[in-house]
């Protein structure tokens, strides 16, 4: 809850930061016109195939095909988390692009296609939501700490090269993508909190797993001490 308070605070400031902000004088200007001058054509092709892990075909794709997985696994608390996560965070990102209204850069600047409005970056957010779900999935089911943190990190390295690249191809500035990695935080850290309660509150009382054989799938079950 408290990750959910302090980046809507932040979201809140960007929001006023965006639309008080004086056009090409503007640091998103600056900074975008900066990683404009510094293209080269192996890193374009390179952030033209990283910005589609976050295409909303793409990574919707992946959340339906490991939701699946999950489900048959007999998982459904993390499918269901995995698929609030990622199609939540699309719903309310779409909401906040016509509320807030921003204009992308300059179409002549861009190195793919893009419609709508700008911010928050649709794809940023995605990112976020839609691995992050997925990492929240290895933390549901695993105890393994190294792969908890495995997973996490995989998400903050997907989420930092998707925003470079929206950046980078010139169809978001650096607010949009900030904000859009902000709300799929956001939304991310909701459905964690809530899955997370959920499990709590399904446990059978006095009662905790144990894991066997580094597997969290196959578990005994023991008393806890002085129940």
């Amino acid at each position: 809850m408290l990750v959910s308070l302090t980046a809507g605070a932040a979201f809140v400031e960007l929001v006023d930061a965006v639309t008080s902000e004086e056009g090409a004088s503007s640091p998103d200007a600056e900074v975008a016109r900066w990683i404009a001058e510094r293209r080269t054509p192996w890193v374009t092709a390179l952030m033209r195939l990283t910005t589609r892990l976050a295409d909303y075909a793409i990574a919707g794709t992946v959340a339906a095909a490991a939701a699946v997985a999950l489900v048959a696994a007999r998982r459904r608390g993390p499918a269901s988390a995995l698929v609030a996560s990622s199609l939540g965070a699309m719903l309310v990102t779409e909401v906040l692009k016509e509320v807030v209204g921003r204009e992308r850069p300059m179409a002549d600047g861009r190195l793919v296609e893009a419609a709508g409005h700008a911010f928050p970056s649709g794809h940023s957010s995605q990112a976020v939501a839609c691995y992050g779900g997925l990492a929240l999935a290895v933390v549901l089911t695993t105890r393994s700490s190294r792969r908890r943190a495995a997973a996490v990190a995989a998400v903050a390295v997907v989420a930092l090269a998707v925003g470079t690249s929206r950046v980078y191809l010139g169809v978001h500035w650096p607010a949009d993508v900030l904000s859009g990695w902000i709300v799929g935080l956001t939304w991310l850290a909701l459905v964690a909190s809530g899955s997370l309660l959920l499990q709590r509150l399904d446990r059978p009382r006095g009662w905790w797993p144990v894991e066997r054989d580094g597997s969290a799938t196959r578990c005994a079950c023991r008393r806890w001490p002085g129940r």
